[in-house]
């Protein structure tokens, strides 16, 4: 026994010592790439919220400047006056007329101020062709310049839109001598009336110039430490760039990443490669594309001094942890390992028993081992009388389900027998007796659908009909496309039946109707089953709705809780398949009858 245990001793401190090594390599190359991954997930997340929020506030700034220009060009877009002053007297200026030009510049110079737009607004045209524009604000124009022939004028008329936005554009309509800058121009059409003697080719409109350095204040607000901004549209067409170097950058003339913005499908898109990080949206009103660029080293430089620490208490741990395993595995495991040498040398022997020569640990196993083998002898024998027992209950189980073929065999028998003799009630009863057995025994699938469930009530009544000549009539209003609908079986069955036996029944004269509504509600179906019964009392109605409300998972039977089995049955299992918000609800005015609402959630 000491041989052995020596050997095994030796096996196990190697086997443990390779198994640790690997374990704590796996460990750690996990744990890297756990930490790395989380880590820099965590950041990114971060990051785009950030990067997100900030975007959303400039591009909140800018469709704000847009509203306002649009809003002015609605409220002042006064196209008979213009006509008036300048089409209408292009070869006779006199003094009235030029003294009303000034008037209506003015105007509108007063209404941009008003508006808390003078500070972004620079000129405002009006164009009626080449020959024939003017132009209000800052500079003169310059009455050669073909704005027809422009790419700015023809996007504008191929647009068909009242309004449009573009640019930035370089002010080459205006005359040389004049300080040109870069501008975005917000157009919106003017209608010649047919009624003028004025006639041109050209698309007239009214064009606002406003400075693109107010948008590039905008845009340097996203500006901050090592984060970049380039603003571009769809085509890969750098508008501004908060460095050149990113306007170089592949990704951002990449169509398809930007394809899931540009069709709206997402507000945001992300890309990261070694050195940047890039958070992207789009700004449908100018057809730009944002993108904040930020330093991935700047970004993620924290990450690895996390895992380097990581790695490090990870392997001081495991260190730690081998030492503790071997002494452990001596102390504790060693037994166990002795005990299965011996074991590996008689398992195929059912009669050998381990021959205990020591009472130390080893030898303390070793009789609990004899111990157990002598058990387990006696349970395989017990074992073969169960399964002996369970092959006979098999065979009666199969017998078992032999009668209900045999029950519906006799009643098409009795149907058949029915039909030839033209005995219709009969024939009507066995058919309904017989669908409502099939329907009732088929339990491979605890959900049917409506129609279902209310066929298997008509069958119900039919039955009820021929006992008690015709006494209830059944009143069915569906939503259209409900009865395909799927829902819990047998589940209108019983509330009907307590309808007929509670309240229908019950009357001097058992007759009456009973109404089956069926709604959606969202994505709820709701049941309504109404009788003109005898009603219930207010103080059983209590005690039944009381039942109702309670959840609980146990199987309630009549026994412990009497009347209103059958409700209580069906609204338990509806709360155990939906949840709590739904189930049955019994209202009730005595000796006028009684409705039931049941609540489920809608399945298709």
């Amino acid at each position: 026994m000491n041989r052995i245990r020596a050997l095994i001793s030796k096996r196990i401190n190697v086997k443990v010592m390779a198994l640790f090594i690997i374990v704590l390599a796996c460990v750690l190359i996990c744990t890297t790439a756990i930490t790395n991954y989380y880590s820099t997930r965590f950041i990114k997340e971060q990051r785009v919220k950030y990067n997100a929020q900030v975007m959303s506030q400039t591009e909140n700034s800018l469709l704000q400047l847009n509203n306002q220009i649009t809003q002015f060009l609605n409220n002042y877009n006064r196209e008979s006056q213009y006509q008036k002053l300048y089409l209408s007297n292009i070869t006779n200026f006199d003094f009235l007329v030029m003294k009303q030009q000034i008037e209506f510049e003015t105007d509108i110079k007063k209404l941009i101020y008003v508006n808390h737009l003078d500070e972004v607004i620079k000129d405002m045209i009006f164009y009626y062709g080449d020959q024939y524009m003017f132009g209000i604000g800052d500079g003169v124009l310059d009455k050669n310049y073909k704005i027809s022939g422009t790419e700015w004028y023809q996007s504008f008329v191929d647009s068909k839109s009242q309004y449009m936005v573009y640019g930035p554009v370089d002010e080459s309509y205006k005359a040389k001598n004049t300080v040109r800058e870069q501008v975005m121009v917000f157009f919106s059409r003017l209608v010649v009336p047919s009624s003028s003697a004025f006639k041109t080719e050209q698309k007239p409109f009214v064009m606002v110039s406003v400075k693109f350095s107010a948008m590039k204040e905008m845009f340097e607000q996203l500006i901050s430490g090592s984060r970049g901004i380039v603003v571009s549209d769809p085509e890969g067409h750098v508008v501004y760039t908060s460095n050149e170097a990113y306007a170089d950058l592949k990704i951002i003339h990449d169509k398809e990443y930007f394809k899931d913005l540009t069709e709206r499908k997402k507000d945001y898109v992300t890309y990261t490669d070694q050195d940047i990080f890039i958070t992207s949206t789009y700004v449908g009103k100018y057809n730009w594309i944002i993108s904040t660029i930020d330093s991935s080293e700047e970004l993620f430089k924290d990450v690895d001094q996390l895992v380097r620490t990581i790695n490090i208490i990870v392997f001081a741990f495991g260190v730690l942890g081998v030492l503790i395993a071997i002494f452990l595995i001596k102390r504790l495991m060693m037994p166990i390992y002795v005990l299965n040498h011996l074991i590996n040398t008689i398992e195929e022997e059912t009669d050998t028993y381990i021959d205990v020569t020591t009472n130390d640990e080893i030898g303390q196993i070793g009789q609990r081992f004899n111990q157990m083998k002598r058990r387990l002898n006696e349970l395989n024998k017990k074992m073969y009388l169960s399964e002996v027992r369970a092959k006979e209950a098999q065979i009666s189980a199969l017998q078992a389900q032999i009668n209900p073929h045999f029950l519906y065999n006799t009643l098409d028998n009795i149907y058949c027998i029915a039909q030839i003799e033209e005995i219709d009630p009969i024939v009507e009863l066995t058919q309904s007796l017989s669908n409502i057995m099939r329907y009732s025994i088929d339990c491979k699938d605890m959900y049917t659908t409506v129609g279902e469930e209310l066929k298997h009530v008509e069958n119900y009544l039919n039955i009820i009909n021929v006992r008690y000549d015709g006494s209830v009539r059944l009143v069915k209003e569906i939503e259209e496309g409900l009865e395909a609908a799927r829902t819990i079986k047998l589940l209108l069955q019983p509330i009907v039946e307590n309808a007929w036996v509670h309240g229908i029944r019950k009357k001097a004269i058992p007759e009456g109707i009973i109404s089956i509504r069926i709604y959606r509600r969202a994505d709820d179906m709701e049941i309504v089953v109404e009788d003109d019964g005898i009603g219930i009392g207010e103080d059983k109605l209590e005690i039944l709705n009381d039942s109702l409300s309670i959840f609980t998972e146990e199987i309630r039977t009549p026994k412990n809780k009497g009347f209103g089995i059958a409700l209580i049955n069906v609204n338990d299992r509806i709360k155990f398949m939906n949840g709590e918000g739904y189930g049955v609800r019994i209202d009730s005015i005595q000796g006028a009858g009684s409705k039931v609402t049941i609540r489920l959630k809608y399945m298709e």
